[in-house]
């Protein structure tokens, strides 16, 4: 026994309780008399019987395939894993290394919370008996918004636990999603996000047990009370955004991005929203059309027909406010501000629909999809429905080969370049059929056509059945078939023919 309390030959120190310290203890006795090489190989064991467990468990099999189908079916840069030495294979690896030694250091954790850097939480958690409590469209919108928690927490437009976005999840019912009040925004998952009605009543409190911020959606239940299209409302307190909103000449059309937003709603600051004459107040300076608003001394709200509209949306008001608070220090005659006509054309002007591409893309749309790429190839597994695989897919309808056969007869084929057969062997086909169905064999039984009821259901078909009435114990000699056309000989004459049918009936 050493001095500092720990055995000799071993890693870590243990130290050890006088009071209960039995120097006779049969069992330390053991492991003294153990040489190093058998403590080394019980470790070894140890760790082996661990990822045996790990390996054999129900829980690690249904991680492994989910991540195996994630990574075949999002069409993704880097997302097939049969596609060779891809990164997907990578990414797909490093997943399950992180299921395996969870403790273990990430190249992706570059993309987490820059303030409390760590192990990724993935976005996507609603799985196994959780996924038949909501329905396939809110599935997908909680992944969304989930997802856009993280891309504001990446790119620092967070304040804490504070702010809220929320989505609406059905027109009839007037159900919301919002985040928990006491979750950063790199917490929140599909599945941790609280479901509310219009009052701010809980409905479905999500995975976790923490409640709703009511005061905090007092602005957003304004906005959508008012505004029937708007189906997801941001609000936050960004300080570029808190400098022009306090300015009284507010957001000014210096740039790009300031005069792709159209007009821009403004409303004076009145404390926390408590009665019902502010939430009028702000439906009306927000008005029927504008889709940005301005809290005075307080941030700014944006509102969205879709997930990826508000957040594209946001991105354009914190580039135009950072602009315009670095232009401050200028005086306003020395600025030059965008002219009207120009600024009501790139209102107008949507990136997505002017693309060459077969689908035709809302605002954000395609802004949002890249930015879920790169989610998903960090190791962040969004969830995400993507619209179009980016990814040009070979045909499979026409047979390619590496080498060119020589024009020659053993190049024929049945088929035309476009996989089709071709036209000749389709007639050749139909007349075979019709033939086939030419073909008579005469046999002595008789069979009985009956309709009978379909047993076993409350609205029975009628199902057609043959049933064999008799075996005639007399028949006539059974002919010899030598040809399709014996009976009626092509081209014979009349009285031929009625002469072999009186020879049969006879």
């Amino acid at each position: 026994m050493a001095s500092n309390g720990h055995v000799n030959g071993e890693g870590p120190p243990r130290f050890i309780d006088p009071k209960t310290f039995d120097p006779d203890d049969p069992i330390r006795e053991r492991e003294l008399m153990k040489s190093v090489e058998v403590r080394e190989d019980m470790r070894a064991m140890d760790a082996r019987k661990r990822v045996s467990e790990i390996l054999n468990s129900e829980a690690f099999r249904e991680e492994l395939e989910e991540i195996i189908e994630t990574q075949e079916t999002v069409p993704t840069p880097g997302a097939q894993l049969k596609s060779g030495p891809h990164p997907a294979s990578l990414i797909a690896l490093q997943q399950i290394s992180q299921l395996i030694l969870p403790g273990s250091s990430s190249t992706s954790s570059k993309l987490a919370s820059a303030s409390v850097p760590g192990p990724i939480i993935p976005i996507a958690d609603i799985r196994g008996v959780n996924s038949s409590v909501y329905s396939k469209g809110e599935r997908q919108l909680r992944c969304k918004l989930a997802s856009c928690f993280r891309l504001m927490d990446i790119n620092g437009y967070t304040q804490g636990i504070y702010n809220h976005i929320t989505a609406r999840v059905s027109q009839d019912q007037e159900h919301f999603l919002i985040n928990p009040f006491g979750l950063l925004y790199g917490e929140i998952t599909a599945g941790s996000l609280a479901k509310i009605d219009m009052q701010g009543n809980v409905i479905d409190r999500g995975n976790t047990m923490l409640g709703v911020n009511k005061a905090g959606f007092m602005l957003h239940s304004a906005i959508h009370a008012a505004r029937p299209d708007v189906k997801c409302i941001v609000h936050t307190h960004i300080s570029s955004t808190v400098a022009v909103a306090t300015v009284k000449h507010g957001l000014l059309p210096l740039t790009p991005e300031a005069v792709s937003l159209g007009k821009v709603s403004y409303h004076n600051y009145c404390g926390v929203l408590v009665n019902d004459e502010e939430k009028e107040s702000i439906a009306r300076d927000l008005g029927p059309n504008n889709k940005v608003m301005f809290l005075r001394n307080h941030g700014v709200v944006v509102c969205g027909e879709t997930v990826e509209e508000v957040y594209h949306q946001l991105k354009a008001v914190i580039t135009a406010c950072e602009f315009q608070v670095k232009m401050m220090g200028i005086p306003q005659e020395e600025l030059v501000m965008v002219s009207d006509e120009a600024a009501e054309l790139a209102a107008n002007f949507n990136d997505g629909v002017s693309q060459d591409s077969p689908k035709k893309w809302r605002k954000g749309e395609l802004e949002f999809e890249a930015e879920m790429r790169r989610l998903d190839n960090a190791g962040y597994r969004t969830g995400y429905q993507y619209k179009l695989p980016i990814l040009k897919c070979e045909r499979t309808d026409k047979q390619t080969h590496d080498v060119e056969y020589p024009p020659a007869t053993s190049t024929l084929t049945y088929y035309d370049e476009m996989g089709n057969l071709k036209q000749h062997i389709k007639d050749i086909k139909e007349r075979n059929k019709r033939m086939q169905k030419s073909d008579w064999l005469n046999t002595p039984n008789t069979y009985k056509r009956e309709e009978i009821d379909e047993i076993g259901t409350d609205n029975p078909k009628k199902i057609t059945k043959w049933r064999k009435e008799f075996i005639c114990e007399q028949t006539n000699p059974a002919f010899m078939l030598t040809g399709k056309n014996q009976f009626a000989p092509l081209g014979g004459e009349r009285l031929e023919m009625k002469k072999m049918f009186r020879h049969v009936r006879s």
